[in-house]
């Protein structure tokens, strides 16, 4: 990296809440583990990549930290890292439903991590794209059934959280990856704080917006237990660091297995005995 590179990587790293230490363009290592807590890459390297992947990350570190400060998302007041990107949304979506009839949270992994933050999610089927750079980005409103989590549609608000992370962790035969993958899109990602803050706030968000219209969340549960295929999603780290502290936050209960779904196994918390 050029010292003007890495003094503006600095400073976004500042302006997203991270600490590379002293911003004078010098990539040491406070730099290097501020990148890695901001991508959720714990392997990366300045010296495994190629020039051209370096200047890439930093201009995507610098752009999440110009969104950051884009007046025209709103943050939402009580919930700070929450924004209404509902005017960009053009994902699937079906009829409207009663609010009465919404009382679920279903809890994805994007298992893929883009490089536009939330305006690489526009198109989700899905209310929430919990991105990286800690923006939840509320893409639309939860009175609208959308495509997400198979039997739990009619009931649920859809949470996509962004990057891809092991099925349990610490073993990296539960991680999926296309076929072929390598470097780090081969390697399970590590859940960053920004981006359980985000979840958090969205789900607080959620809670909140559906009781002032008269109805009542009282349900979290994993896609995987509408989808057996996906028994990964959301994996081990979103399941415990999000969704057992919003269950616990919000008095929220899970739900059995519909359709083709798996129970939440043993690993992730749930009942002994139960299987990955």
């Amino acid at each position: 990296m050029t010292r003007k590179e890495t003094t503006d990587l600095q400073r976004a790293l500042v302006a997203l809440g991270f600490d590379p230490g002293p911003v004078d363009g010098l990539a040491g290592p406070r730099t290097l583990a501020a990148v890695r807590a901001w991508s959720g890459l714990p392997g990366f390297s300045y010296d495994g990549c190629d020039p051209s992947e370096v200047s890439a990350l930093v201009a995507e570190v610098v752009a999440a930290a110009a969104r950051r400060a884009e007046p025209t998302l709103p943050v939402l007041t009580a919930w700070g890292r929450v924004r209404d990107c509902r005017i960009d949304y053009t994902g699937k979506t079906y009829h409207a439903r009663d609010w009465a009839a919404v009382d679920t949270c279903c809890l994805h992994q994007m298992s893929a991590k883009g490089s536009k933050g939330w305006l690489r999610w526009t198109g989700l089927a899905a209310h929430w794209a919990v991105c990286c750079d800690s923006v939840a980005a509320w893409l639309i409103d939860f009175d609208r059934r959308v495509p997400h989590g198979h039997g739990w549609n009619g009931r649920s608000v859809g949470f996509e959280v962004e990057g891809h992370y092991a099925g349990i962790e610490g073993d990296p035969k539960t991680h999926w990856a296309p076929k072929g993958a390598t470097g780090e899109r081969a390697v399970p990602m590590v859940l960053g704080g920004p981006v359980i803050d985000a979840a958090l706030d969205a789900i607080r968000f959620t809670v909140a917006r559906v009781a002032e219209h008269g109805g009542k969340v009282r349900y979290c549960v994993a896609h995987r237990g509408s989808y057996g295929v996906k028994r990964s999603d959301p994996g081990e780290a979103v399941w415990r660091q999000i969704a057992l502290v919003a269950m616990a936050e919000h008095g929220l209960v899970g739900l059995p297995p519909v359709g083709t779904g798996r129970p939440i196994p043993t690993a992730w918390g749930g009942a002994p005995g139960i299987p990955y």
